[in-house]
């Protein structure tokens, strides 16, 4: 299975396909702190949310939540540039292999999960169809309990044929 055709299935797929498995996920990541000398002085442990397997081809998974970038910032012109947002790292497994590792953006004080886009300055923001849809997708399994395409469309965001990845 080439990549392109991977991405591809998950973003047709209906959140109903996926099995959602919470924390503890065993998808570790380990970031040592070290000071002016080069000595550790702290050892942080974070790990992805949820784990979601996809039930029609469990060799599919992905893996949502580890934090990429705690303090993201969107450029300040921008309408969401002002509240709180965050990256988060999605993991696209096949076999229990990292095939693609995604970023989506947390914003609006974590109110919902949108693509992260090439540029915040564009007006409007153009988004490839599939990614879109791969963040829709995380949002409605896995991000908070409100309406994705609100936020994307308040955002700037139009979907538009492009390849993605």
């Amino acid at each position: 299975m080439r990549l392109d055709q991977y991405l591809a299935l998950i973003g047709d797929s209906k959140p109903e396909d996926w099995r959602i498995i919470t924390r503890p996920t065993f998808k570790h990541h380990f970031a040592r702190s070290v000071d002016d000398k080069g000595e550790e002085v702290s050892l942080e442990v974070d790990e992805h949310r949820v784990i979601l397997s996809f039930a029609a081809n469990l060799r599919i998974t992905l893996a949502y939540g580890l934090v990429s970038e705690p303090s993201y910032r969107i450029d300040a012109q921008h309408k969401l540039g002002a509240l709180n947002a965050r990256s988060e790292f999605v993991d696209c497994f096949y076999d229990n292999k990292l095939v693609h590792r995604e970023t989506v953006v947390r914003v609006a004080r974590q109110r919902c999960v949108l693509p992260e886009p090439a540029d915040w300055t564009e007006t409007p923001i153009k988004v490839p169809k599939r990614k879109a849809r791969f963040a829709r997708l995380i949002h409605v399994l896995a991000g908070p309990p409100t309406e994705f395409d609100d936020y994307f469309n308040e955002a700037g965001m139009v979907e538009v044929e492009a390849p993605w990845p």
